[in-house]
């Protein structure tokens, strides 16, 4: 499995994006083209789709039956949980239960 070789090939970076479909459509074209005439760019794109699928059919087998799991972080949310500033403090003082009704008296 790690007798994988790289190629010097001008198209050996475009491997990996062609596989993920990353590459524009006219890049694309090109290296498909080109995977008919290079055989060594032929046995190492095999070389690593085949990598790729043996990942792929891993974490089918082992982690596609198991349930998601669900994480809840309890937190405070709203005016009432958030601490009162100086401003909250000063204009409760002015603003309270004793000052309106004694002002409009």
């Amino acid at each position: 499995m790690n007798d994988v070789t790289f190629t010097e090939c001008e198209f050996g970076a475009d491997m990996v994006p062609y596989m993920y479909a990353e590459l524009p459509a006219k890049k694309s074209a090109a290296f498909e083209a080109h995977l008919l005439l290079c055989s060594a760019c032929t046995d190492e794109f095999a070389s690593l789709s085949n990598a790729r699928y043996e990942v792929y059919d891993w974490k089918k087998l082992e982690f596609d039956g198991l349930a998601t799991p669900t994480f809840e972080a309890p937190f405070e949310s709203g005016p009432e949980h958030i601490a009162p500033t100086w401003v909250d403090k000063m204009r409760e003082a002015f603003w309270g239960s004793w000052a309106v009704p004694g002002i409009a008296f």
